[in-house]
């Protein structure tokens, strides 16, 4: 997503956990939070390289 300045912006939409109490969950979500540029930007490079390879 670009702002109109044309900056890129990353951002996770609403999420919701139900089992808060699940170790696993509580990771996943605290890393999604914290490296959302680059977890954005890895997971755009690899679909475009899949996409890119399988047509």
């Amino acid at each position: 997503m670009t702002s109109p300045s044309g900056k890129k912006q990353y951002r996770i939409g609403t999420q919701k956990i139900n089992d808060a109490g699940d170790p696993l969950l509580v990771a996943i979500e605290s890393y999604w939070r914290k490296n959302t540029q680059e977890s954005c930007v890895y997971l755009s490079e690899k679909t475009k390289q899949f996409i890119q390879g399988h047509l």
